[in-house]
Formats: C-alpha cells, structure tokens, sequence
C-alpha cells in the first residue's frame, strides 16, 4: 500500500541519515544515489504532483548534499591545520569539487524540480565558505562556475554581483563578507540535523519520508538542542 511503501522509504532515508551523523558521508551517499536509481525504475517513487518532488529527486538532492556536508568537515580541518591561519586556501577542495558537481548535475537533471533553488543556493553557500576565510579568488570562482554552464537559473544578475563583490573583499573584505551572507544566508533556529528536511520542506513527499503515524519519526541518536544555524533563502529567488 502507499502508506507502507512511504514507511519503506522514510527507513532508507534514516539509515542514511544515520551514516551522516557519523560522519561515513561516502557511505550515505552510496545508499542515496542506489536508492535514487531504484526509485527511478518505479513509477509511484520517480514522479511527483505539481508543485513537490519525487522520491528520485529528494535521494538525489540528499546524495549532493552529504557530499556538502563531507567538504565543510575537510575544509574545517584544512583551515585549523594551518601553520599561519592568516593564509587563504589557494583552491577550491575536492571534497567541495565533488558537492558542486553533484548540485549541478541534480540541476541539469531535473530542471523543472521544486528543489532546483535549493541546489543553486547550496553551490552559492560553498562560494561564501570561502570567502569568509579570504579565499576570494575560490569564491569568485565558484560564481563564475555557475554562470559559465547553462543551467536553469533564475537570478542571475544576483550570481553576477556576487561574484562582482569577490573583487571588492580584496580591498573592503568585511563590508563584502556582510553583503554576500546577507544575499546568501539568514539565521534561524532549528534542531542539529534537520538540515535537509529544511531544505526539503517545501514537498509534501518530503514530510511523508520523514514522518510516520503524524509524528516526525527520525531517528533520536545522536540529536542535539536547537543551536542558530543557517538557511538559504528563498529558493523562488532562483528557480524551482
């Protein structure tokens, strides 16, 4: 039945879930991406009402962004090894090489998706990794990445100032750094590990892998009190 299968999703989901609480992000995005090329051979999972994404998506999106979450751990131990924390990366990582492609190709696989914003966002949010740390050059980049390829973006003029404040932060890089955050970044408060649910939000399918009986039904280990954290904005801004 639809409930049960819903059930069967929501439970590959957690178990990957479980792997990126502890940190096996390789191995939670192998149970992602299998399961987005399951789910894309059954009808009920890889197609979606309008205005929500299907399961096929969701695993997608969820596979980029444990790949996301692998490159901001590699990159948080890259700058705390320093010698002389004064000193930019000099180049983007592959960890991070590694989520951007997987966003982009998400986008070019489902332009039309709900979490197609979402995808353009994360990219953007890498860009701002960067350029928090003075890595400027990285940072612009990445902008230009984005609007080097054809890919179903909304706002581009938005991307263009972003990588046109890259070459301000050189000179005025905290008024910069305020600029691009505030393009690309609000605070809110929300449960460690909800990240994704967050992002997903806006798809009924989402709610359904992630809630069983009208309760939420993630797995409790490992949880954590509600911290600030960080949400993009809107993804209306730039597709979806």
């Amino acid at each position: 039945s639809g409930a049960l299968r819903d059930q069967a999703v929501a439970g590959v989901f957690q178990i990957a879930q479980v792997f990126e609480r502890h940190k096996a992000y390789d191995v939670a995005v192998k149970v992602y991406r299998d399961f987005a090329a399951f789910a894309a051979k059954v009808k009920a999972l890889s197609q979606a009402a309008p205005g929500s994404s299907s399961v096929v998506e969701c695993a997608a999106f969820a596979a980029a962004a444990a790949l996301d979450a692998k490159a901001r751990l590699a990159l948080s131990k890259e700058l705390e090894g320093r010698k002389d924390p004064t000193v930019a990366p000099a180049k983007i990582s592959s960890e991070f090489t590694a989520a951007i492609q997987a966003y982009k190709n998400f986008i070019m696989a489902y332009p039309k998706s709900v979490l197609l914003g979402h995808a353009i966002e994360k990219i953007m949010a890498v860009a701002l990794e960067y350029a928090r740390v003075d890595a400027w050059d990285v940072a612009e980049s990445i902008y230009a990445g984005l609007l080097a390829e054809e890919l179903a973006i909304r706002r581009v003029e938005r991307i263009e100032f972003c990588r046109g404040l890259c070459q301000l932060g050189k000179a005025m890089p905290d008024h910069a750094k305020g600029v691009l955050t505030t393009l690309t970044l609000k605070e809110i408060s929300r449960p460690e590990g909800a990240d994704e649910k967050r992002a997903f939000a806006k798809t009924a399918e989402f709610d359904a892998l992630t809630t069983v009986g009208g309760r939420a039904d993630l797995p409790a280990a490992g949880s954590r009190p509600a911290r600030p954290s960080k949400e993009p904005v809107s993804s209306e801004e730039y597709g979806g």
